[in-house]
């Protein structure tokens, strides 16, 4: 090979680098410093940054069908739009985590954890409370209770600005008093549920931030065999300290009642908490019932 030759392979192979480093690099519109492209705060200034993280899915369906004709997601709420040549409005849109590919079956099982928009005159509706990176039913009622669905696929997206620490001490509740236990039992928890709450100490865990910073915080509990509420969404400022309590006392209660509600108790097994920050997963941690 000459040495010709070999200039133009180590300039193409340089080139090649810069063309790769530069596709996943931007600048802060703050301060001008070089950061990683998918980043929402800038790391240096603490600046946030225009969000680049946005999916969307298009639907072809003929104009005389009452159906889902597209579904966008953006900083971690859904857009979602439908035909309907009938203008039977009224609309309520209900949407919940996938458990399996039948819409009846998972309709059927599941009620009590479906999440609701009513009332909506227009043929759309910004859904906030829809669980990132997991497939999500979409259903569409009219007034007459006619409806048409979507499975919805959301990729997962995760929040790599920093790391982020969860510890989790479960606790019952009776009145003011706590107590701190290692796990939750099934029977405890049907034999004392008109006298205690059941929950936990949640505390998170974050590097030295460069200013305060805000997100849109969703928390998400999931069961052993799949059933995943959405339990908190707000707004979360996370201050200039390195620790943050989430809540005094997050309590499972209601989580508890719908599985009660439909099992007959709760069932045993791991449990799943997780946080998301504008729709990208955090961090998690699980406890047991027995």
């Amino acid at each position: 090979m000459t040495y010709r030759r070999v200039f133009r392979t180590l300039l193409a192979v340089l080139l090649l680098m810069c063309i790769s480093s530069t596709a996943l690099a931007a600048f802060c519109v703050s301060c001008g410093s070089n950061i990683d492209s998918s980043y929402a705060f800038c790391p240096k200034c603490g600046s946030k940054q225009p969000d680049s993280s946005s999916s969307s899915h298009q639907s072809t369906v003929p104009a005389s069908s009452f159906a889902i004709t597209g579904v966008t997601s953006s900083g971690g709420t859904l857009r979602v739009t439908w035909n309907d040549p009938s203008n039977n409005g009224p609309y309520t849109v209900s949407y919940m985590s996938a458990l399996s590919n039948d819409f009846m079956s998972d309709y059927n099982a599941t009620t009590g954890l479906w999440t609701s928009v009513q009332s909506i005159n227009a043929k759309s509706a910004t859904l906030s409370r829809f669980i990132p990176g997991r497939a999500n039913w979409i259903v569409v009622f009219d007034k007459d209770n006619n409806y048409c669905t979507y499975r919805y696929n959301a990729s997962p997206q995760y929040f790599n600005e920093f790391g982020t620490d969860v510890s989790i001490t479960l606790k019952t509740r009776s009145g003011n008093d706590y107590t701190k236990v290692s796990s939750f039992s099934s029977s405890h928890i049907a034999s004392h549920k008109d006298s205690l709450s059941y929950g936990a100490y949640i505390k998170l865990t974050y590097p030295m931030l460069a200013k305060a910073r805000q997100y849109s915080a969703l928390i998400t509990i999931t069961g052993p065999n799949g059933e995943t509420i959405i339990d908190t969404l707000d707004t979360m400022e996370l201050p200039h300290k390195r620790s943050y309590t989430y809540w005094n006392f997050f309590s499972f209660d209601w989580y508890f009642n719908v599985l009660t509600n439909y099992y007959g108790c709760v069932p045993s097994g791991v449990y799943t908490w997780s946080l998301y920050y504008d729709g990208m997963f955090v961090t998690s941690n699980t406890f047991s019932v027995t």
